[in-house]
Formats: structure tokens, sequence, C-alpha cells
């Protein structure tokens, strides 16, 4: 009889559950509160790891909001709200980076910049971002060996080969830097400003057809390099004119006039 009864026992318990859990969930719409236990729920006020990543992801967006509608100092307060809760992400660093960068406070970005990389050495983006701290400081070798590593770091959008052709052509480097702005049109054709340095490039080095077509190039693709395209044909025919026709000695043997 004992054994009977335990056993109409568990019958009834396994059919009353799911019962009560649609009961509970009933509750939980009604009331806006949960009688199921719930994991990753904090407790005693100290949040988990799972709601501390949430509500970092939400101000790393908010801070994004933020830097697009030019409240830079608000933005940057915002992704130092979000190291704290999470202090291995790496991007609110490289935004900081960028940021700071943007308000010309070119110190504060290059120590975001080392500070990303430390936290992740992988990330790309903040070798880039760090590159061109350097850059504005004319740092052009340094810009470039970041550059570079960047693009190892598979980080090598039409920006970075950009940026690697203006580094390597203010060194002087015209044969590297050709072929850094050729990878960066093949990424993205119209890219601003990049058949104009193409076009500086061959000139320097007395390849004035090659040149004549890169500035004619930029003048169809991008109205706001027309002038610097239009001076730059204009200086193919004022060389081609004291030469009667050949290139300039100097350009052969130097390789240019400068950047």
């Amino acid at each position: 009889m004992k054994k009977v009864l335990l056993k109409m026992r568990s019958q009834s318990t396994g059919r009353l559950t799911p019962t009560l859990t649609a009961l509970a969930l009933v509750l939980q719409l009604l009331f806006g509160c949960s009688l199921l236990p719930v994991k990753e729920r904090s407790q005693d006020g100290v949040l988990s790891k799972k709601e501390r990543e949430k509500l970092a992801e939400e101000l790393h967006v908010k801070g994004l909001t933020q830097s697009a509608q030019g409240r830079l100092e608000e933005a940057i307060r915002t992704w130092q709200n979000e190291i704290e809760l999470s202090p291995g992400r790496v991007r609110p660093y490289n935004n900081i980076g960028i940021t700071y960068r943007r308000l010309g406070n070119l110190e504060a970005a290059k120590a975001f910049h080392e500070k990303a990389i430390k936290v992740n050495p992988k990330f790309g983006h903040s070798y880039y971002s760090l590159g061109l701290v350097h850059y504005d400081r004319m740092h052009y070798e340094e810009a470039k060996r970041l550059f570079l590593e960047a693009i190892r770091r598979d980080y090598g959008d039409a920006d970075v080969y950009y940026s690697l052709g203006q580094a390597h052509k203010n060194l002087k480097e015209y044969d590297q830097a050709i072929q850094a702005y050729e990878t960066a049109v093949k990424l993205f054709y119209a890219y601003p400003g990049a058949h104009y340095q193409l076009g500086e490039c061959h000139r320097v080095k007395g390849k004035h057809d090659l040149a004549r077509l890169e500035f004619t190039r930029e003048m169809g693709l991008n109205s706001g390099y027309w002038h610097l395209s239009e001076i730059g044909i204009q200086k193919i025919e004022e060389e081609l004119n004291s030469s009667g026709g050949r290139p300039p000695h100097f350009i052969d043997r130097y390789g240019g006039e400068g950047s």
C-alpha cells in the first residue's frame, strides 16, 4: 500500500510541474517578476560577468553615437565607463585614442592606442591608429612600420594602404608608395586622393604619361581633388617644356623633387 501511495504522489508531482511552470510564466508577464530560477543573476547588488558585458556593450554603442554627433568629450567619458565595467575590451581604448587625435591631443591618443595594443596585441586596428598619430608627428618611418604591422594582423583596408602610401611618399620611397596606392584603389577605386597621389609619384619619377592619366582619373572621380590634379598636369607641361620634351635629368638620377 505504501508503495502505491508513493507512486501516486510521484505521478501527481510530474503532472503538476508543467502547470506550475506555466503559472510562473503567466505571473512574470503580468507582474514583471519571475518565480523561476534565473542564471547569471547578480547577487547582493554585484553584477554578474554576463550583465557587465551587456552593459559595457550598451555603453560602447552609446559612445559611438555621441562621437558621430560630435560630442567627443562625452564619448570619451562613456568609453571610460565601459572600460571600468570590462577592462579586457580593446575597442574602447582604441576609440578613446582616435577621439583624442580628433581633438588634437596626440600624447593622450598615443597612450590609449598603446594601452589597446597591450590589452589585445592581435587587434590590428590599434596599430593603424597608432601609426596615424606618428604620421601626424611626421615620424614617417615609425608610421610606416605600424601600418605594415596592422596589415600583417589582418587589418588592411583601403585607408591603411593609402596611409602607407603617404608614409612611403614622404620618405621619398616612390616605388613602394605606388604599390601601396595601387592596392588602395584596387580595394576602393574612387578612394579620394589616391589617383592624385599616384600621379604625383609618377610625375617625380619622370613617367609623365602615367602621371597625366592618374591626374585625369582623379579629376573625373573626386571634385575635391580637381584643382590639385590640374596643378599636377600643369607641372608636367612645365617640366616637359623646360627639358625639350624629355624628363629632367635630376628626376632620373635622384627620384624626384619631394612630396
